[in-house]
């Protein structure tokens, strides 16, 4: 039933202690670093069955979402609630049964185990947890605060209608951000001009939810490490606020809106604290699949007192639910999987054999990025099994090789672009550096005028010889995109956070694994940090006029601490910049990813000039005014080429639209349609059931991954909407 409208009361006390089970004995506990299960041993069959399992619930939901939600939303939702506790359910049988993790709640009132549990609110009325609509806010102390939050959520019964509020990038994420989405979580770009419409539109959608619901909003915005707690300490100093000694400050403008928004149909908050024991290890998703359990809590004083003297203690126990969901998945994939292997002889042709160690591999791969979405943030070394499986001894021949590989997936986008889209590039630049593009390690920074423009520079990289040698400094969201951003990742591309005390580390890191680099490069960066839009010039130009720097007309204004970093860190190997200058003529569309696919024709003009290394200042703020320089420079050759519609300088001549993407995409289409003849004469797919729902839900998942490159790429509504300048606008990291 869906709980009565009410204010919102006040918060909630809600504390959760998660231990390791007294079955075991302490000795094993302590041993539990030289016990634990290694982690390929564990990420195999564990990955085989949540991969498998999880793509069948993404199946469901896609045709929930197709055939049923325009016919009923509230119908929809009941049926997605089901399937995707289906999917959690198996991740809380990590927790619980897998990594023998105890779940310990502390609570303030009386606990019912069949009625769920109950607090006692500040009016003297009980309720009971996941009876009513509630927000949720907690801090953020790890790596997985997510899994703790469904493990709660699933012991009081609301494990399906369980939603948060989190950062984009994680619903690209395979399985897991993909049944996300589906499942309604509201999902934000840390950008207030961008997160404040997105946040109203997603609480208009629950306002009809049917089932009582929990929404969880990470107040502070980020997982907690030492150095945002020695920020936050010197950012609550300089304005006087209480020092922060175990959470950061919160970001409060997105829980503001919260509760404007959802005090009319959400009747409580529930304040929960979530902490690690100085002696243990922070949890995270690689040691729950090693079988390694962390102390993790959710407590109040607890570094105080180390207990909760004050508070009851209430065990409840592993549920069982979460064990016979697991039982009943490895019986049907473990007999699928037989049927299948027993009908198609898979293990008897060398080509079956190549086919199911491809398969484990992309298992490795996909349960590797969810480890890694997990574990980001962290300065220890990351235990890339999927990249050591494929990976040389030789990073030299692996990075030959894995080029070589993945021009091929390159040269089908720029067909896409040159054969089927139409787009034709002309190119303004002088014999000496045109003789030199491709033939040296180059830093290019071009200005940011679409989504295409990563396709674009893949195009003239390909045009001047150094397209397998192509990175670029890219948002960490593009990391989980499909084929394209697993690709990127094999590639070395450097991916950001968009936020300089997470990426300043990694930027350095990234920038001085490409000393070695044997082969030419180029790494692109977009200096503006963002795609040029009508609301963000708007905002650049307030900017600026607060300021007093020269008002742009055409570009945005210069984000500079990136770019100079990568000049300190590059100046050393890397001998040149190339100033690159992008532009549509009149009476041209600029290109979107869309567009390309509707075959809508366009030009696209650029500019390169070539800049040495050595003329660049030394110090920092010389660089980075050289930077600003450039960009005044920029908008100015914008200016005349609006004027007279071309580039100074000499045109290069156009050699036409690439053979290779063509003879690239003509070998795979051919390779791809004998393997699907052969496929379907084999096992006569067209003749059973079985076939034709393989066959559709292949073609759904192409149409879905499809439909996740095209919203990625396209730029958000415009609202027209003035921006105050401020350091979290424009140019927030001059």
């Amino acid at each position: 039933m869906t709980p009565k409208r009410s204010p919102l009361c006040p918060p909630l006390n809600l504390c959760l202690f998660v231990s390791k089970f007294k079955a075991k004995t302490a000795a094993a506990g302590a041993a539990s670093h030289s016990m634990a299960i290694p982690a390929v041993v564990a990420i195999l069959p564990v990955g085989v069955l949540f991969i498998l399992s999880g793509l069948i619930v993404n199946l469901m939901q896609i045709v929930c979402f197709l055939l049923v939600r325009p016919v009923s939303k509230r119908m929809y939702r009941k049926i997605n609630k089901l399937v995707a506790e289906l999917l959690w359910l198996e991740l809380i049988w990590l927790i619980d049964w897998w990594a023998g993790i105890k779940a310990c709640f502390f609570l303030k009132n009386s606990f019912s185990r069949r009625e769920g549990f109950k607090i006692l609110m500040a009016k003297e009325r009980e309720v009971e947890l996941c009876k009513e609509h509630a927000l949720v806010i907690s801090n953020h102390k790890s790596d997985i605060d997510w899994l703790v939050g469904w493990l709660v959520a699933q012991r009081s019964g609301c494990l399906g209608s369980a939603l948060a509020i989190i950062k984009k990038e994680i619903m690209f994420l395979p399985v897991i951000g993909w049944s996300m989405w589906f499942s309604e979580y509201v999902f934000l770009q840390r950008r207030w001009t961008k997160d404040e419409s997105t946040l109203k539109s997603g609480f208009r959608r629950l306002e009809d939810f049917p089932m009582p619901f929990w929404l969880a909003l990470f107040v502070e915005g980020t997982r907690f490490t030492q150095a945002k707690l020695m920020a936050a300490q010197e950012f609550a100093a300089s304005r006087g606020l209480p020092i922060p000694r175990n959470v950061l400050l919160p970001r409060t403008k997105g829980f503001v809106s919260s509760v404007i928004h959802m005090r009319s149909f959400i009747p409580a908050i529930y304040d929960c604290t979530l902490a690690v024991p100085n002696n243990q290890p922070p949890p995270t998703l690689l040691r729950i699949f090693r079988g390694q359990s962390s102390v993790d809590a959710l407590l109040e004083k607890y570094f105080a007192k180390g207990s909760f003297s004050d508070q009851q203690l209430q065990n409840i126990g592993r549920p069982t639910k979460s064990l016979i969901v697991v039982i009943l998945w490895s019986i049907l994939l473990a007999y699928g999987i037989y049927k299948f292997v027993q009908c198609s002889a898979l293990l008897a042709s060398w080509e079956g054999i190549a086919f199911s160690a491809t398969f484990l591999v992309l298992i490795v791969i996909v349960m590797q990025i969810l480890i890694q979405s997990s574990e980001s943030e962290r300065s220890t070394a990351l235990t890339a099994i999927c990249f050591l499986t494929i990976r040389p001894l030789s990073k030299s021949a692996f990075r030959q090789i894995n080029g070589a590989v993945a021009s091929f997936l390159w040269l089908d986008l720029i067909w896409l672009m040159e054969w089927w889209g139409g787009l034709k590039v002309k190119l303004y630049t002088d014999l000496e550096t045109y003789r030199l593009m491709g033939k040296e390690h180059a830093l290019l920074m071009p200005n940011h005028i679409c989504d295409a423009d990563i396709l674009m520079g893949l195009l003239l990289a390909n045009r001047s010889g150094c397209l397998r040698s192509a990175l670029m400094v890219v948002k960490k969201s593009s990391k989980y995109l499909p084929v394209f951003g697993w690709t990127s990742w094999f590639l070395e591309f450097v991916f950001l956070d968009r936020s300089w005390e997470k990426d300043e580390s990694n930027l350095k890191a990234s920038l001085q694994r490409l000393k070695d680099f044997t082969m030419p490069f180029w790494l692109t960066i977009f200096a503006e940090g963002t795609r040029m839009s009508p609301d963000k010039l708007s905002a650049a130009r307030e900017f600026a006029a607060s300021r007093k720097l020269p008002i742009p007309r055409n570009v945005m204004i210069p984000r500079t601490k990136g770019f100079v970093t990568a000049v300190k860190n590059l100046r050393s190997f890397v001998p040149a910049i190339y100033d690159v200058t992008l532009a549509v003529p009149e009476g041209h569309s600029t290109p979107s990813l869309y567009m390309l696919m509707e075959r809508q024709h366009t030009v696209v003009n650029v500019h390169v000039k070539r800049y040495s290394m050595t003329e660049l200042p030394e110090s920092d703020e010389g660089i980075a005014q050289w930077c600003r320089d450039r960009f005044v420079a920029k908008d100015s050759l914008l200016d005349k080429f609006k004027a007279e519609g071309t580039f100074p300088g000499q045109e290069i001549h156009d050699t036409g639209r690439s053979i290779k993407a063509l003879l690239a995409y003509t070998s795979s289409f051919c390779t791809l349609c004998l393997a699907i003849f052969e496929l379907f004469q084999k096992f006569s797919l067209l003749y059973t059931w079985g076939g034709v729902g393989l066959l559709t839900a292949s073609f759904l998942t192409i149409m879905l991954i499809i439909h996740i490159f095209i919203e990625y790429t396209k730029l958000p509504k415009q609202n027209g909407v003035k921006t105050t300048p401020s350091r979290k606008g424009q140019a927030k990291e001059e």
